[in-house]
């Protein structure tokens, strides 16, 4: 339609685009049908597979309450002091190769 040129009653004069809002339309139907699916999911309630996974934790909690309460066994405080003692030693390792390495450097023996 150009300036000036007549229109007849009724005619469109601007067609807008509604990609906005159709976008927000698609995204209220999205969270409508997410909604709906939690709401049937809620409503159904718990499967029984559910009511037996959680069954079987609760079975299996004095069971870890005891082993808390009980510690650590003497076996793995000696496993953990070996490897204490076994990081300690490749540490000292560690030191004494960049020691020597930054000796040889120093005398430009080697080179970086």
């Amino acid at each position: 339609m150009a300036e000036g040129e007549a229109v007849a009653a009724g005619q469109p004069l601007v067609v807008l685009e509604p990609f906005d809002l159709l976008q927000q339309e698609n995204e209220a139907r999205q969270t409508l049908a997410a909604r709906e699916a939690a709401y049937q999911r809620a409503s159904a309630g718990y499967r029984p597979e559910e009511i037996a996974q959680a069954q079987a934790r609760f079975a299996q909690a004095p069971a870890r309450l005891d082993l808390l309460e009980a510690g650590p066994r003497p076996q793995e405080i000696a496993a953990a002091r070996s490897r204490t003692r076994a990081a300690t030693a490749e540490l000292a390792l560690a030191r004494q190769t960049y020691a020597r390495n930054a000796e040889l450097f120093e005398r430009q023996a080697i080179s970086r």
